[in-house]
């Protein structure tokens, strides 16, 4: 994959964090960029939705799935930018502090009226120049976010971070919290929504709607409840091995969950890193932590009496970008066209893009403006930053589903045609494997052969039968010896004083090979 993620899409503040972030790890400044703007929708997801010039109106909650395999600095990248939402969490545990006096001489909670940006101006931070954006420290985003909890919810704290979600949970969540539900996790937890039969359906059917802002309604959960306008934002890194096995299991694809996620299969980095490594600066993870928080800190409802969502609109040319983007798309996932087999994928995350654009707007304009930010139109330049990461992340999903059997092609397929699974064999590997070699021949002991298969191939575009041991490469190997020597590769194995080995040739077919007993 040649792209490369559109750094200058983010606000300053955003891209600066992402950039030291990538620096202290010596990784993909993609991974951070798109956990970075999880942590903006754990911030404002529920809080306001986007108005197009059309019926679409989505809410500004996202899902990432990024995934990364061992060893490539999953917890790091993830404490650096999760930590400032952790931090404000952990902060909500505080009590609650009475501030009036019942009738009865009681303490009360007075329920003020739901204006959070306000308690901030009180002491407003830094300098109000947007290259400079403030945003506001943790007690007051803290003290926003509880008064606006408690005029709506009492009895009940700030509880919206989570790192598992059951759907019990889910609902008990979203119908009690003024803020919007975040799951982000280093290490996954997806597999406990996969199930079987109705149960796996009602999960699925669950999450759907917290992503689409429906309305839940669970007839299981406290004797029944409704859970109303719901936003779940998911943030979590996934090994290939757990990745794989959801965007393969056929009912997630099929009912579109697996499709809301945008996901990011980034270049691992093995081997060639230099250290020491560099350190965060101290000043631009702050600044970062405070117009963070200051987007968790901006109200969610206009007034008490009205709790519907802020609406965020498009200016004119913002929506004509848009469309300019989903039309181009269209014509791309048509029966024949290059994505038609991930059409489904493709249609989430054209809405994505509309999201991401509310998210990057408020981000822009919240550290420094406050809610004012609600009010200001998303102009074009902001949308074409969001399709400019949707484009990024489509070659992304084509490595990430392509070997889900959803099945992404190179080229359009015939009208009619079934496209062919984008996926690399054991003879794949090993013929690519000898073609580069000067003689054309490949000798060594299984071990070597099965690492350095693995070494070279992703393992989400392996073909669901790739070996996973030395000793059942060998036995494919032999089991595939005529389609092997069909395709011109003479394997043999054998025995010397240093152990076994296996020798790989390609030759002209004119003379059959033969293939001693596989070596294990």
């Amino acid at each position: 994959m040649s792209q490369t993620f559109p750094l200058d899409a983010l606000p300053q503040w955003q891209k600066t964090m992402v950039e030291a972030v990538a620096a202290a790890t010596k990784t993909d400044p993609s991974i951070a960029a798109m956990m970075s703007l999880a942590a903006l929708s754990a911030a404002v997801g529920r809080k306001a939705v986007v108005k197009t010039n059309s019926e679409l109106k989505p809410p500004v909650n996202i899902w990432v799935l990024v995934v990364m395999g061992t060893g490539q600095a999953k917890s790091p990248i993830f404490r650096a930018i999760v930590n400032p939402i952790v931090d404000l969490q952990r902060a909500m545990q505080r009590p609650l502090q009475a501030t009036d006096v019942g009738d009865e001489g009681h303490e009360a909670v007075v329920r003020p009226t739901i204006n959070a940006w306000d308690v901030l101006l009180e002491d407003p931070l830094g300098t109000p120049d947007d290259s400079e954006a403030h945003g506001v420290d943790l007690d007051a985003a803290v003290r926003a976010m509880q008064d606006e909890q408690r005029a709506i919810h009492a009895n009940v704290g700030v509880d919206f971070l989570r790192d598992d979600v059951t759907p019990a949970a889910l609902v008990e969540a979203a119908g009690s919290q003024v803020s919007g539900i975040t799951w982000f996790s280093p290490e996954g937890g997806l597999e406990a929504w996969i199930g079987s039969g109705a149960r796996g359906t009602n999960n699925m059917r669950s999450l759907n709607k917290a992503w689409d802002g429906d309305d839940i309604r669970e007839g299981r959960v406290s004797g029944g409840r409704i859970a109303e306008r719901p936003a779940l934002t998911i943030g979590v890194m996934l090994h290939p091995d757990a990745a794989g096995a959801i965007l393969r299991n056929q009912a997630m694809t099929s009912r579109g969950y697996a499709y809301r996620f945008l996901v990011l299969v980034p270049e691992e980095r093995v081997g060639g890193k230099e250290g020491p490594f560099e350190t965060i600066p101290a000043h631009v993870a702050q600044r970062y932590r405070m117009c963070l928080w200051s987007m968790f800190a901006l109200p969610s409802f206009q007034s008490r009496d009205d709790l519907s969502p802020w609406e965020v609109r498009l200016s004119a040319d913002a929506n004509a970008a848009y469309w300019e983007f989903y039309n181009r798309l269209q014509t791309r996932i048509v029966l024949g066209g290059d994505l038609h087999a991930l059409h489904g994928w493709v249609e989430k995350m054209c809405q994505s893009v509309i999201r991401m654009a509310g998210l990057l707007h408020l981000a822009e304009h919240a550290p420094s403006r406050g809610r004012d930010a609600y009010a200001e139109l998303v102009g074009e330049v902001t949308m074409r930053k969001a399709v400019a990461i949707g484009t990024y992340l489509i070659q992304h999903a084509l490595k990430a589903f392509g070997q889900a059997g959803i099945t992404p092609t190179r080229s359009a397929p015939a009208p009619g045609e079934t496209p062919k699974v984008r996926s690399i064999s054991l003879a794949d590997a090993l013929i690519a494997l000898v073609s580069e070699q000067v003689d054309k021949k490949w000798v060594g002991p299984p071990t070597n052969l099965f690492v350095t298969l693995n070494a070279r191939t992703p393992l989400l575009d392996r073909e669901l039968k790739w070996p996973n041991s030395v000793q059942s490469m060998s036995l494919q190997i032999e089991q595939s010896d005529s389609d092997l020597r069909t395709r011109k590769l003479s394997a043999k194995t054998g025995r010397s004083g240093e152990g076994r080995w296996i020798e790989l040739t390609l030759v002209d077919g004119s003379s059959p090979s033969t293939l001693s007993s596989p070596s294990t």
